[in-house]
């Protein structure tokens, strides 16, 4: 199962928004809870990367430019 970094998530789509012009006045927690009330399913793990705990979602990824 795909193991993608939140901030990596959330980066994109702040991107995705502000290139859109569509504005989203929540934060990350918010958007990830919004994900999930949309039907999304995915869990939090906290794996190590370089030596660091960094807070991922399993079941979600970003496709490829």
């Amino acid at each position: 199962e795909t193991t993608t970094p939140k901030l990596t998530i959330w980066a994109a789509f702040e991107d995705w928004a502000a290139e859109a012009g569509l504005p989203y006045t929540g934060d990350m927690s918010h958007f990830f809870k919004d994900l999930k009330t949309v039907g999304l399913t995915f869990t939090e793990s906290r794996p190590r990367i370089d030596g660091k705990r960094v807070t991922c979602v399993q079941g979600l990824a970003l496709l490829p430019d």
